[in-house]
């Protein structure tokens, strides 16, 4: 069987079920197997071997009970870099871009650079790609978490310093900038959320009733780990700037600057004390 017609075979599949972008799904999966860009399979029309058919297969019933493309391939694509993901930690998504180019933005030149809560370590990644001069170091409470985000490290050939630790609780330096991309969904927004989120984990995606458990001690426990004329940089849900500001507000920040996403919305915030 050729690339085309098993592409369309498993894009049928997923339409049955309305998997959302099947046709695109589809020969992502199948690319994947064969080793080629979906475009360049297409284009040669390639001849699939039935072991790979079956494999193939087998995919199409994962992405068909919903399992996110991702977690499937078991990687993500961030700013141009490969990123392995399990379903230990967040798929990195388009969204969270704003917080890499805000940082890249602010930084002066060998600045020293913390991304906590880190997860797969994309936005550190990332950060560290596009200035090899800055020193960055990344955090998360999960170990687990913090594995792949070596491993992600080593794969893009960045180096950076990880630490384990809830919140500040174990990070003993200060720092020039400091981002994060909190969980911030409420907590009673979770059962809306579409079933692929839901297979990511709680952890990343939920913090209190509103959302806002994280922020809260963001913002005053970084205030001594941030060095005088520092940056605070922050990933931000629908709606929650207003009450963002407040909680930072109250801890003497100020908030400078707002990027928005690609649709238009506004997904990063900087702040200063």
């Amino acid at each position: 069987m050729n690339f085309r017609t098993l592409r369309d075979k498993g894009a049928e599949k997923l339409s049955r079920v309305c998997i959302p972008n099947a046709s695109h799904d589809a020969g992502k999966l199948l690319a994947w197997l064969i080793g080629l860009s979906p475009l360049y399979a297409s284009s040669l029309n390639v001849d699939v071997s039935e072991d790979i058919a079956s494999k193939y297969y087998s995919m199409i019933e994962r992405r068909a009970n919903r399992e996110p493309l991702q977690y499937i391939i078991g990687e993500a694509e961030f700013m141009g870099l490969n990123i392995k993901v399990k379903p230990c930690v967040l798929i990195p998504r388009f969204d969270s871009e704003c917080i890499v180019e805000s940082c890249l933005n602010f930084m002066a030149e060998k600045a020293t650079v913390l991304d906590i809560c880190t997860g797969s370590g994309a936005i550190a990644i990332a950060i560290k790609k596009h200035r090899p001069d800055a020193t960055v170091y990344a955090s998360d409470i999960s170990e687990e978490a913090l594995r792949i985000a070596e491993q992600n490290a080593n794969l893009n050939d960045t180096n950076i310093t990880f630490i384990k630790s809830n919140m500040f609780d174990d990070i003993p330096l200060s720092f020039d900038i400091i981002v994060c991309n909190p969980p911030y969904i409420p907590e009673g927004d979770m059962i809306n959320l579409q079933p692929e989120v839901k297979r990511e984990p709680a952890l990343a995606l939920s913090a209190g009733k509103d959302g806002m458990n994280i922020y809260r001690r963001l913002f005053p426990e970084s205030r001594d780990r941030l060095k005088p004329g520092g940056f605070l940089i922050c990933e931000m849900g629908d709606g929650q700037k207003e009450t963002i500001n407040n909680i930072a507000r109250s801890s003497g920040y100020t908030l400078i600057y707002e990027n928005k996403d690609m649709a238009d919305l506004t997904r990063a915030l900087v702040f200063t004390t």
